[in-house]
């Protein structure tokens, strides 16, 4: 059963999957679990040669368990046990803090939404005042370019009718085409466009004039070797070559292989919008995933430390799945949905 279909089964109630996820992490802590269900009230039977600290067991099931948001499931019974017994050492019941929302928690959410509604009415009401402020440089760049074209029309023609109304109709065309696009609905789109275009045509004009040869000669060598730079070292995410490893070829790998492993299970997560938001909505880029890659990898150091025994961590180790100890992680981290 692969990772993804475990959690997915596991969030539907099946026992068995629920079993199968808890053992992933218990079994390098020497535990197995019994997963057992009567009405509301799940059962958990933690056994194992030796218990460990009775509360971080309670604490660490009972996040797992409220993690996969059963709906009908309330109370949590945790009973453990040392291999060998009939009887249980100890249990404990507690109750789950998963609940479908209630009506006042929803009037909240509303009242949320409408406050974020008036939020983003309030900003594009005030960009647009911000905008209109811009129409001045417009303009000034119109009058600029009109009095560039009256000069150049009347530079070399004698004082006559002809040569005035040509100046005349150089000097105010730009400043009518600008009244008039701004008129359009796109008008903001268009005024960015034309300081864009003009920025561009000037600072291209400066860089360019003196010498333009040696910057072109310039600009490729540098993007040349950039290039190759780039092409010789990889980027982070690239070479990962884990995701089907186990445990004791996890131990052994290059954290540089260990990151991009990493960074291709929270790709396929994001791609399959299997995360929460806001995490899902602020993933725009590899880059933005580094920070999620970097955590995951230190959770996967953690969960797969290797044992100074090397017959006990060969036992533990050799048949984890490094893709099904990242699902269950990225689980536990409340991550997934």
């Amino acid at each position: 059963m692969s990772a993804h279909n475990s959690l997915n089964l596991a969030k539907q109630g099946d026992l068995k999957a629920i079993a199968i996820l808890l053992n992933r992490s218990l079994t390098s802590k020497g535990l197995r679990a019994q997963v057992n269900r009567k009405n509301d009230c799940l059962s958990i039977l933690l056994e194992g040669s030796q218990l460990l600290d009775r509360s971080k067991l309670v604490a660490f099931v009972q996040r797992g368990i409220e993690k996969l948001e059963l709906a009908d499931v309330r109370t949590l019974k945790i009973f453990g046990r040392e291999k060998g017994e009939k009887n249980p050492a100890w249990s404990q019941t507690v109750s789950l803090t998963f609940s479908a929302p209630s009506q006042s928690q929803e009037r909240q959410k509303e009242s949320e939404s409408s406050k974020t509604a008036e939020t983003k009415s309030v900003k594009v009401a005030n960009s647009q005042r911000k905008g209109a402020k811009l129409d001045i440089p417009v303009f000034s760049i119109a009058w600029t370019i009109g009095m560039i074209l009256a000069v150049y029309l009347f530079r070399d023609s004698t004082p006559g009718l002809l040569s005035i109304s040509l100046a005349i109709v150089g000097f105010l065309a730009p400043s009518v085409v600008v009244l008039v696009l701004q008129r359009s609905r796109h008008w903001r789109k268009i005024r960015l466009g034309i300081i864009a275009a003009v920025t561009a045509v000037v600072v291209g004009y400066c860089a360019f004039y003196e010498e333009p040869t040696a910057s072109v000669s310039v600009s490729r060598t540098t993007t040349a070797s950039q290039t190759q730079r780039e092409f010789q070292q990889g980027e982070w995410y690239e070479g990962g070559s884990l995701h089907q490893a186990s445990g004791l070829e996890w131990q052994t790998a290059d954290r540089r292989n260990k990151l991009a492993t990493c960074a291709d299970f929270v790709s396929t997560m994001w791609q399959q919008k299997e995360f929460k938001e806001p995490i899902q909505s602020q993933l725009r880029s590899m880059d933005n995933m580094k920070v999620l890659s970097q955590e995951l990898m230190s959770g996967m150091d953690i969960a797969m430390q290797e044992n100074p025994d090397p017959v006990a961590n060969r036992q533990m180790y050799a048949n984890q799945k490094v893709s099904e100890i990242a699902a269950l992680l990225m689980l536990s981290m409340g991550w997934l949905k």
